[in-house]
């Protein structure tokens, strides 16, 4: 629980799970972790997911703008409660080993959990997809191959498909691919001892983990 903030749900919240997640994109990542809002977990509760994003003109998207977005809706009166969490999502990309660890232990400060990709969050959006077309999985595997993973922000035409499957309602599909891509990731983080993932990798799949075991219907 951060430390100074009150442990109660905000007005008019019913019982359940509050998810804050703060974020690097405008766009990929509110698209992605929208699709987890408003659902039920086990114990009846309600799972409510709110993402703190920068808008697609400000340019606020270093990790440093993930952290103050954070700390500045907690300034803003944000109550919470046991169960909820706290999450700052954020990817390597140009910074340097010795920024990150700066942050990370910022965040460690006030007891947010953190989610990095190296070198971004689309290799997340990448661990999703399981039935991509023959072309876009050779185009992968070169990637994964060369080591030049940063591309693959590029292709924004197979990352709209992973985002999109999710939001579709088959049921079993979403289950299957959502416990592959966590397979995935965690085959991919060779040390999860260390800081940073393996490159390319994420550990955004330890947040998914989190709602998964929350929400029995993911």
């Amino acid at each position: 629980m951060p430390h100074g903030i009150e442990q109660r749900k905000e007005e008019g919240f019913k019982s359940g799970y509050l998810f804050v997640i703060a974020v690097e994109g405008a766009e990929a990542e509110p698209a992605y972790f929208a699709t987890f809002q408003e659902r039920k977990a086990m114990d009846g509760g309600q799972i409510r997911v709110e993402v703190l994003s920068p808008s697609k003109t400000d340019g606020l998207s270093t990790p440093e703008d993930v952290l103050d977005r954070m700390d500045k809706r907690l300034r803003q009166g944000l109550r919470v409660d046991a169960g909820d969490e706290l999450w700052i999502v954020f990817d390597v990309d140009h910074h340097t080993g010795e920024k990150i660890q700066e942050i990370a232990n910022m965040a460690k400060e006030t007891h947010y959990q953190i989610a990095i990709s190296n070198p971004c969050f689309e290799i997340w959006l990448y661990w999703l997809l399981s039935d991509y077309p023959a072309e876009q999985a050779q185009t992968l595997r070169a990637l994964e191959q060369e080591k030049r993973p940063r591309q693959m922000k590029a292709d924004y035409g197979v990352l709209k498909h992973a985002v999109e499957q999710m939001k579709k309602p088959h049921r079993v599909r979403q289950i299957e691919n959502l416990s592959d891509a966590i397979r995935r990731a965690k085959e991919s983080d060779t040390d999860s001892a260390v800081l940073l993932p393996a490159l390319p990798g994420t550990r955004v799949y330890r947040l998914i983990e989190r709602l998964q075991q929350l929400c029995p219907d993911l």
